[in-house]
Parts: C-alpha cells; structure tokens; sequence
C-alpha cells in the first residue's frame, strides 16, 4: 500500500482495540502508507500494525486502512489517550495548497474508541511548515490540576490551548520553541534540519510525569554512512512569563549520569583576548554559563571553533547564520550548551529557547574559550562538565 512513513506507537493498556492475546497488552503502531512510493502508485492512507508478543514481533492490521484517502499526501498520525474524554485521540497532518505557495497547513483531530475506527472531530490550520503533528497535555507552572494542551508542529511551533474532548481552541499566538528546525545553506552541510519532527512520550508514570521529547537532526557527517541523529532527550514544562504560558525545553536531569568531571568557575574577567576555558580538549561537554552583558559589548563562546555570540545591543543570539531573540535578565543571560562529536545543543533563558544543530566541530581545534568581541564583560559562573559517551545500564 505504500512505504511505511513515521507515525505513533501506544500500549493498548484496556485492550480498547481487542487485539489482546495472551498476556501482553497490545502494542499499537499508527503510520502512514505513502502510495506514491508503492507499485502501481496508490493514495496515501493511515494504517495499523500491532504486537501481541510485546513487540518482539509486529504484523499489519488486516482490513487496513483505518483511515482512508483524504489528500494527497496526508500523514504522520500521532495518537494519545484523553482520560477525560475517555477517548483515543489522533492528530494528522492534512496538507496545504501549494498552488498558492505560503497557505495555511491543514491538521485534522480525530477520536476513536477502538483504536480502529476513527471519526473527525475538528480541523486545524497553522502557517509555517507542516506535517509531524504533536498533541498532549502538560500542567501549566507544575500543577495537574491546572492542565493546558499543546498542539505542535513539525519546525518547532506550537499553540497553549485547551481542549474540550472534541474541539481544540488555541488560547495563544502562534509561538517558536526550536530555532533551528529548517534552514540550506553550506554553513552546516546541505539540506541542514535540526530538531526538526519531535515526538514526546506519554503513559510516563504519575511519580515521574514529565513530558520527554527528543528530536530529529540531520546534516553532513563526512566518512560515515548515515547523516542523521536524534537530539539529546529534553524535558518539557510550560511556565507563566508576562507574555503568557510558554514552553522550556531542557536536558533530562539523567544527563548526570555521564558525568566524569565537573569543574565550577567564578567571576572571569573579559576582555578581546580569548579566555581559555578548562575543557582539556574533551570533546562531549556539558556548558552551563551565566554571562553578565551589562558593559555592551557582544561576548563570544567558541566551542571547537564553533562560534556562539551575544549582542546585547540587538539582545541576539547567534550561532551558524541563526539568529535567536534573548532578552538579557537584570543584565544578565544563562546559555546552557551541549557539545557532542557531530551535534551542538544550545539552551537560552532556562530553556525558553533551544537550537539544536547537527554539526562537526573542527578535528584540528580541541579548545573552547570565551572573550569579550569589543570591550570588557565577565562571565558570572560557568560549570564545566566532561561526558562519556555512553552510560552502562546495569
């Protein structure tokens, strides 16, 4: 029917779809058959795969599709559990009209009780790039009590909102948690996407209850045979700020779990001569720095010879032709940066902002260093952490 693209897997905890057999719930996958690719071509549809054996093997659903042609290349199903409404939920992307270049993408919800047979609840239309939909509850500043729902896009954009059960209603702005989601330029390889298409976990237990996300990076990653990766994992929370409720992406607290060493600096005076920072020539780092931007001159972090810089003037953050708004705090910002052997992470104000990026950094330069571009400034505090690679689960 078509090549396998991405969808959703859940765990069918109520045998909702009586697939159940034995003594493992059933394990359902919801992808997309992308007809154009079969032979003879046919349309795009939603189908099912399912697990019995918990997921040691896979079979696809009999009377698929589940969902039957809509447009012309409908897509990417991604299906939740509403416990309030007692129903399943699927988010799917619809398309747009592309004979009229920037029109809205189209998104559609649907609710099923079965897990197989799905009826239309609401349509959606978002600007900017489509497809990869993401849908589901977070509590706003921490409390379950107070539960706000998101609806993602594929480039990093998303709507805070609140969701009735059968219709989603946006309560703001179309709003931008990941910066570097699309961009074709030389600078990073070519075709450079960078957290692009995140999925987010649910069923996480009530004593963790995070929302976890990881996402997509692809880019040019010279003598090996693949040029894509996935980013480091990252909580989701969204808090209160004077301009509404926002998203902040962070890294998963089990990034201590790869720490070797950790080295803490305070109060590094500045000046246009590169401070060199103790990261030993270590090449998976863990950076968090708090820079004092009140002397007004743009500070530099070059990691390996990528190079990350402030404005304060133009409260800007660049890094690799993109630029980034953040806003200095009692003259203040804090950048947290990961840096891996193809990828740099970076997180500004707490994690309002997140620019993931798929690159390698230079073989021939192992240093990392910071400097004030013009003037004088100090960074406040800096913690230097030195990664494995891997962790042992034992």
């Amino acid at each position: 029917m078509g090549t396998m693209f991405s969808g959703k897997a859940v765990v069918d905890w109520q045998n909702s779809s009586g697939l159940k057999k034995g003594a493992h719930d059933p394990m359902l996958f919801f992808y997309t058959a992308a007809g154009s690719h079969a032979d003879p071509k046919a349309p795009f549809t939603q189908c099912l795969a399912y697990s019995q054996d918990g997921g040691q093997t896979i079979q696809k659903y009999e009377h698929n599709p589940i969902i039957p042609h809509i447009a012309a290349s409908t897509r990417d199903p991604a299906v939740i559990w509403d416990p309030d409404s007692e129903k399943w939920i699927m988010a799917l992307y619809i398309g747009h009209d592309e004979a009229h270049g920037q029109s809205p993408h189209q998104y559609s919800l649907f609710c099923s009780t079965n897990l197989i047979k799905w009826a239309h609840l609401q349509d959606l239309f978002f600007p900017g790039m489509g497809e990869c939909p993401e849908f589901f509850p977070i509590p706003l500043d921490g409390d379950t009590n107070h539960l706000k729902w998101i609806f993602w896009t594929a480039d990093g954009h998303y709507f805070v909102g609140q969701f009735d059960g059968h219709k989603f209603t946006p309560k703001t702005e179309l709003l931008k948690s990941t910066y570097s989601a699309v961009a074709n330029d030389q600078s990073t390889g070519p075709n450079f996407i960078g957290g692009y298409a995140a999925q987010t976990w649910s069923d996480i237990p009530a004593k963790d209850g995070r929302r976890l996300l990881i996402a997509w990076l692809t880019g040019d990653i010279p003598d090996m045979p693949f040029n894509q990766q996935m980013t480091f994992p990252v909580e989701l929370t969204l808090r209160t700020t004077e301009s509404g409720p926002r998203l902040y992406s962070w890294p998963i607290n089990e990034i201590k779990l790869l720490v070797q060493e950790q080295r803490i600096l305070e109060n590094i005076n500045l000046s246009n001569s590169p401070t060199l920072l103790p990261t030993d020539g270590h090449d998976c780092l863990d950076i968090l720095a708090e820079i004092d931007v009140n002397r007004g001159s743009d500070c530099e972090l070059n990691l390996r010879g990528i190079s990350l810089i402030y404005s304060p003037i133009k409260q800007e953050l660049s890094c690799l032709n993109r630029n980034i708004p953040l806003n200095a705090v009692d003259g203040k910002i804090t950048l947290r940066v990961l840096l891996d052997s193809a990828s740099i992470e970076i997180f500004g104000a707490d994690g309002l902002i997140y620019l993931p990026i798929s690159i390698v950094p230079d073989s021939d330069n192992t240093t990392c260093t910071v400097r004030a571009v013009d003037g004088v400034g100090v960074v406040k505090r800096c913690q230097i952490a030195k990664l494995c690679k891997f962790h042992k689960i034992t």
